[in-house]
């Protein structure tokens, strides 16, 4: 697969549509739409024909091929398209209180019927989010560590991507705030929002079994 030059080195946030064969990708001003293989490359500079994208954190696809973002337009919001023609809101949820302005917004994926939304920061931080796909909050998990150098099972540090996503289990790279104590860097798996299959992967460093994530706050 290869995607044009001039927006390979650019994009912030990336969802592949299996089902219908397209890869969707953001930068700081667009939305872009490809085949598997690269080709086709469709921009949507605006959607609902007048609102500019801006400013995309994140992205992800459902199983009928509807496009969430995470998006700072003016204030950090969730939103769900309609990727057919120009590209239409379906559903903008600003105001549940989960994503306000100012924030790291993180990543966001598409699971058995529910969006699983990272937010790193404000009064719901340190969590992950469940949303249905009318993108109402139905759940979260995840507290932030009561003792950050032994953190405890649901307990992450600062979650920043879902590593993977399998049919049993979901996959986390979770790391300490700059300056904070370790452990850092590391991979934590859990099934649902249980702690019942809790697992941890790794710690902060270069050597054999150990993470060394990229980080921007």
């Amino acid at each position: 697969m290869t995607l044009t030059a001039a927006h390979t080195a650019s994009f912030t946030a990336l969802a592949i549509d299996r089902k219908n064969g397209f890869i969707y990708t953001a930068d700081s001003s667009d939305l872009y739409r490809y085949n598997l293989d690269g080709s086709n490359e469709y921009i949507y500079n605006a959607i609902d024909g007048s609102l500019s994208i801006s400013n995309t954190y994140a992205l992800a696809v459902d199983e009928e091929g509807m496009v969430y973002i995470y998006w700072n337009p003016e204030v950090v919001i969730l939103s769900k398209l309609d990727p057919g023609g120009n590209g239409s809101i379906l559903v903008d949820n600003g105001s549940i209180g989960l994503f306000p302005s100012g924030i790291l917004p993180a990543d966001m994926v598409v699971k058995d019927g529910f969006l699983y939304v990272i937010n790193t920061d404000g009064s719901s931080g340190y969590k992950i989010l469940k949303c249905d796909l009318g993108l109402n909050l139905v759940g979260q998990f995840g507290d932030y560590p009561g003792n950050p150098s032994n953190p405890q099972p649901g307990e992450l540090a600062y979650p920043t991507k879902f590593a993977a996503v399998l049919n049993r289990k979901f996959y986390v790279m979770d790391e300490a705030e700059s300056g904070s104590p370790p452990p850092e860097d590391r991979v934590v798996s859990f099934s649902g929002f249980s702690v019942s299959e809790w697992e941890t992967f790794g710690q902060n460093g270069t050597g054999g079994g150990q993470f060394g994530f990229f980080y921007e706050y």
